[in-house]
């Protein structure tokens, strides 16, 4: 792709260490010469200006779901690509994480990184748009514990049923709110949306649908209001009839471009590491640099154990290590390439 010339950032203003991870990486922008723009709700600057004023080539979201969800609602609808940097709990949009993110964040503006995008739902509540979701949409009772009857009405599918709402996702959204409801996960290259009823009376099915079809769900009768949730934070009341289709505009999410691969740095060698040395360097590559903490929650082996094998993986040319630009007493290891 192309050198970044504009530069976006976003976040979660009420976490500190995402603001503070963001000035900093302000100085790191600025050696590379390169202009940026910073949401005026993440935190104020001489550059601060209202997420939908940006013109940004990619934006950066300092948080976790919840900033990337926030975000991409707004930048969507410019096309500019998205990059998380996960400073929240899941982090299940988010590519980067908030302990090894600068290196990456630099060579993506330099222009090491693709674009994919992302289909989004366009829901219609009693014929009023609602802002685009890229995970789902759910109709349900405003009281939990009600039931609510309704009908579901597709090109080639018809059905009542009485539950305590139905879920309308899409294939990014198959890891979210469909996941708990015993959903299948759905490969984001496939143009589909998954229909999911909750806790349906009569073990009505879950439906996979082309995702050029339109869906109405017709409120039917309930005890209490019924409302819509976008994305499990917009709600919107509905009296009568929910319309859901392929929005005009997809999502786009920017990623590094494939990091160095064990393969690539073994030079044949991989195959003589013990299996505690393989498991570190197929981590490394799988989920990208981590601390010796993280290596030692994901692999459960002993500090002393996890500290031995990074010692001879860098001796040996595997790993190296760099201090975290957040905590200078965390080292963080990664793939040497």
């Amino acid at each position: 792709m192309k050198k970044i010339k504009l530069v976006g950032i976003t976040g979660f203003h009420k976490k500190q260490f995402s603001v503070v991870s963001a000035k900093k990486t302000l100085k790191i922008i600025d050696r590379m010469n390169v202009d940026y723009e910073i949401n005026e709700d993440f935190f104020k600057h001489k550059n601060s200006k209202p997420l939908d004023d940006f013109k940004s080539d990619i934006a950066f979201s300092f948080g976790g779901d919840g900033a990337m969800l926030s975000a991409v609602r707004v930048l969507s609808e410019k096309e500019i690509p998205l990059v998380g940097i996960n400073f929240g709990r899941k982090g299940f949009l988010t590519v980067l994480h908030q302990h090894n993110f600068t290196n990456t964040l630099q060579s993506m503006i330099e222009g090491r990184y693709e674009i994919k995008s992302k289909t989004r739902l366009q829901a219609f509540a009693d014929g009023e748009q609602l802002p685009a979701a890229l995970n789902d949409v759910s109709l349900s009772p405003q009281k939990s514990v009600a039931i609510v009857d309704y009908s579901v009405k597709t090109k080639n599918h018809f059905f009542n049923d009485s539950a305590d709402g139905i879920l309308v996702s899409t294939p990014t959204g198959s890891t979210a709110y469909s996941r708990s409801l015993g959903g299948p996960m759905i490969d984001n290259e496939t143009n589909t949306f998954l229909i999911s009823p909750i806790n349906s009376i009569f073990f009505a099915s879950k439906i996979v649908v082309d995702d050029n079809e339109t869906i109405k769900i017709k409120k039917m009768r309930s005890h209490w209001k019924a409302e819509v949730v976008v994305d499990g934070r917009i709600r919107h009341s509905l009296e009568n009839e929910l319309i859901l289709k392929k929005s005009k505009k997809d999502a786009f999410f920017a990623y590094p471009t494939k990091s160095p691969d064990t393969s690539d740095i073994s030079k044949g060698k991989f195959s003589e590491l013990t299996p505690t040395a393989k498991l570190i360097c197929k981590l490394l590559e799988f989920n990208g640099n981590l601390t010796q903490s993280d290596l030692i929650g994901e692999t459960q082996l002993p500090g002393r154990t996890l500290r031995r094998s990074l010692e001879s993986l860098s001796e040996k040319g595997f790993v190296t290590q760099k201090t975290s630009v957040g905590d200078k007493r965390k080292k963080i290891y990664y793939l040497k390439s």
